[in-house]
């Protein structure tokens, strides 16, 4: 099963810093929380599952990494050189029995340094 991947086209050779979340950034959620209970207008929303994240693993160009993941942690946040032109990033979310949980849903990329 392959989960979080994106086909990215690298503006320029450089740094770049790659910050994962489960949630979206405004939310103020950790990865590992569940989504709470969520009344709208038009109905109400369950509250989402806690996932049991101990690590985040990201492969981009050439480069693979991994990192722990803390149980208050929002983000985490990689460091890579890219190259110029296309790439595929590819990310999971991992428990401590190794297992693939899912991918980051949310991803920014940011070029830090040439």
């Amino acid at each position: 099963m392959d989960s979080g991947i994106w086909q990215l086209n690298v503006a320029q050779t450089g740094t770049y810093e790659i910050t994962l979340r489960r949630w979206p950034k405004e939310s103020g959620l950790a990865i590992t929380d569940p989504a709470p209970v969520m009344e709208g207008v038009d109905g109400t929303l369950m509250e989402g599952k806690a996932l049991p994240a101990v690590k985040a693993w990201m492969q981009i160009g050439g480069s693979e990494q991994e990192m722990d993941v803390q149980s208050d942690d929002r983000s985490v946040t990689f460091t890579t050189d890219l190259a110029e032109g296309p790439t595929t990033l590819q990310t999971w979310w991992i428990d401590a029995d190794n297992n693939r949980l899912a991918g980051a849903y949310y991803v920014t990329v940011e070029h830090v340094m040439k």
